[in-house]
């Protein structure tokens, strides 16, 4: 029997007074020995509330110390851990939380705002990490777990459990709740991370993306996994990111390549600040090899690229420094995604047929290894067209293996990633055919020098007063506002087939012009 949180456990005991957990942003630390307390009191206030096995807490914070007194807490207390994406808009906030059927709400005194904007029917209790408001079902965090117990609970779970619940939009609009089990969860973090990132005790982590991204916590709780301890910031600025490099002298991190640009051209960027890095993972959107040779000379460490999503429990391949070689006879690997990782298995499946692909020939790319989903949560006719024969995950991408690398060709499904957030065109064509204005809209993805790819709204006006600002605004106040549109083309009429179907290839198809790879 696997628990997420034995990991914690056993550093605690190992190394009692080692630091886990530095948070930068104001200082606080926390050894493995204080993490372990920490997160049993949380475990406990849980149990004195009267959750229940498998019952659900949500997060919605930007990165914060009480993230992973949270997640080890819910570990265990064989509760389940659901962190919001602070980027959604108010509504779908909303629908989140109350689909996951919280009844405990843990909020960041920033998003305040937000809860006293929605229904919350099922939430009984809202825990502020910060000042609550007069509502009184509000109390700050350090009051609801200030007289707690501090034994560890050891609530029983099964592998199968589900540990932690993602949410990733929905191709009909509306998020579906990934659940990931305590196993998958636990190989995913204290195993395969550990020893392809080749992480120890001496690993200093630098986690600066959201936390309720697949990949925000992964390389740093996988660090101390091994006795290593994490930096955390909510601050994203790369002025700040490469002070905290220096400062703490950062090992290993999670970059996008846009954050890899800013380095190279800030005019007295210095190879000297980046003297103790072994490791940089990147990726959510692509980077030109040109760039990656200077970057990867520059910095003088090496460099992983990854392909998974949340439905596959994460990577399903890493690019490995070895590969990394843009200018010798092995660059041809920069255009894949990298090697399969172990105990994961990958499939080309003919997308009309769904019979398997001879090596080399392109088609849909499914996946199965001990940490795919169980299943969306209340979702089943979703489930089933996502997860079939209970053990392979349909990515929507399609692809081809070749001498055990896998290369991304495009998307079987419409799925846009900008700056490593999913979004569906769905989601925004319901909400804009809501306009007035708005007699048909597709939506696209474009290319984007910072985020890889963004949304563009292809239009037949109702109104020819409809302005490009008008769209974009009206999106803005309904949607989250990496899901918005970052351009406008208005058009007499949109290409369809014989169907009905939108012709979208035809609509993207100008804009990824002699582009190689057109997913990230």
């Amino acid at each position: 029997m696997t628990n997420f949180s034995d990991f914690l456990r056993e550093q605690a005991v190992q190394r009692p007074d080692k630091m886990a957990l530095h948070y930068a942003d104001d200082g606080r630390t926390w050894t493995f020995r204080e993490l372990d307390e920490a997160s049993n009191r949380l475990a406990q206030a849980v149990l004195r509330d009267g959750l229940q096995p498998q019952s659900r807490v949500a997060y919605l914070d930007k990165n914060a110390p009480e993230f992973y007194q949270l997640i080890f807490g819910c570990g265990k207390a064989n509760v389940v851990s659901v962190a919001v994406n602070w980027r959604l808009a108010p509504k779908e906030t909303e629908y989140v939380i109350n689909n996951s059927e919280a009844s405990i709400l843990i909020v960041g005194e920033e998003f305040l705002p937000h809860v006293q904007d929605i229904d919350l029917p099922l939430v009984k209790k809202i825990v502020v990490v910060g000042e609550p408001t007069d509502d009184p079902r509000q109390l700050t965090f350090d009051d609801w777990i200030g007289d707690v117990d501090r034994t560890d609970p050891h609530i029983p779970n099964a592998d199968e459990d589900t540990f932690q619940q993602m949410y990733t939009s929905g191709t009909t609009g509306l998020p579906k709740g990934v659940e990931l089990t305590h196993e998958g969860y636990y190989i995913q973090i204290a195993g395969t991370y550990c020893d392809l990132c080749e992480l120890d005790e001496n690993t200093r982590s630098l986690t600066c993306l959201p936390l309720y991204h697949m990949a925000g916590p992964a390389l740093g709780m996988s660090g101390m996994s091994r006795g290593g301890m994490v930096v955390l910031t909510r601050n994203t600025d790369t002025q700040w990111l490469i002070k905290l490099i220096r400062e703490e002298k950062i090992t290993h991190g999670f970059f996008v390549p846009a954050q890899l640009q800013f380095i190279l051209d800030m005019p007295d960027s210095d190879p000297s600040w980046f003297e103790s890095l072994k490791l940089v993972m990147y990726g959510a959107s692509p980077i030109s090899n040109e760039t990656l040779a200077k970057v990867i000379d520059f910095m003088g460490c090496g460099f992983i690229q990854g392909y998974g999503s949340t439905e596959a429990g994460g990577s399903v391949t890493f690019l490995l420094p070895k590969d990394h070689d843009p200018i010798g006879p092995r660059a041809y690997l920069l255009e894949s995604c990298g090697s399969i990782l172990p105990n994961t298995y990958v499939k080309i499946v003919d997308i009309e047929t769904l019979e398997e692909l001879p090596e080399g020939e392109t088609g849909e790319i499914w996946v199965n290894s001990p940490r795919i989903m169980k299943c969306y949560w209340r979702n089943d006719e979703a489930t089933q067209k996502t997860l079939v024969d209970n053990k392979w995950v349909r990515t929507g991408d399609a692809g081809y293996v070749k001498d055990g690398y896998l290369y991304i060709q495009d998307r079987v499904i419409d799925m846009i990633v900008s700056g490593g957030m999913n979004v569906y065109p769905a989601e925004i064509e319901s909400a804009l055919m809501e306009h007035s204005s708005v007699a048909d809209v597709a939506i696209v993805g474009i290319p984007h020098k910072k985020w890889g790819e963004s949304p563009l709204a292809v239009i037949v006006r109702a109104d020819d007063q409809m302005s490009e600002q008008d769209v974009i605004d009206y999106c803005r106040d309904r949607l989250a506002h990496y899901k918005c549109p970052t351009s406008v083309t208005f058009v007499d009429s949109i290409p369809r087939n014989a169907s009905g179907k939108i012709l979208k290839r035809v609509l993207r198809e100008p804009y990824w012009e002699g582009m190689k790879r057109r997913v990230s």
